[in-house]
């Protein structure tokens, strides 16, 4: 069995170096680009995270379209929180977190275009020409995982991070 390419940390730097850090649509794509390599998800997810999404007082994400009886936390280091931060300072008013410039949802061609261009201009070719490639389109994803244990992370926790936490449904409540 042949394994998956991952990103490494050094490349995951290369290609965070690419989005301005001023401009608006710098800020969301950099933001975006941590919650893909942080957070462990993929381009639907990125696309579907609402603002209630974020958990601040625990500095964490819940993966989005999960039922509400499935919530999968999702904790984000410090630096990646302020990048988050940064662009909730300035996103315009939307139900959907990383949004155009005028609030609207983002398209995963978008989010898959930029992070071409990234790619291609840091020198990253993993696993085709470009990171976003169709064949390869998890590869910040799958650099989830190994990321983790290569910060030490044993075995065990490291299951336990990426299993679901499951918090036990609310009895329906019955109305008047």
């Amino acid at each position: 069995m042949k394994l998956s390419e991952v990103i490494t940390e050094a490349e995951w730097r290369l290609l965070a170096d690419q989005p301005s850090r001023t401009s608006h649509s710098g800020k969301r794509n950099l933001a975006v680009l941590h919650t893909m390599y942080f957070g462990g998800l993929g381009f639907a997810e990125v696309c579907d995270l609402s603002p209630w999404d974020l958990n601040r007082s625990a500095r964490a994400l819940s993966r989005p379209n999960r039922p509400r009886h499935i919530r999968e936390v999702l904790a984000v280091p410090e630096e990646s929180w302020s990048v988050l931060e940064a662009w909730e300072e300035v996103r315009p008013p939307s139900p959907h977190f990383f949004s155009t410039l005028t609030g609207n949802r983002l398209k995963k061609q978008y989010v898959k275009g930029f992070l071409r261009r990234y790619a291609d201009r840091s020198g990253i070719t993993k696993p085709t020409r470009a990171v976003a490639a169709t064949a390869e389109h998890r590869l910040l994803e799958r650099a989830y995982a190994p990321r983790l244990l290569d910060r030490g992370l044993p075995n065990h926790e490291l299951a336990r991070t990426l299993t679901t936490v499951q918090f036990p449904q609310a009895a329906p409540r019955r109305l008047p």
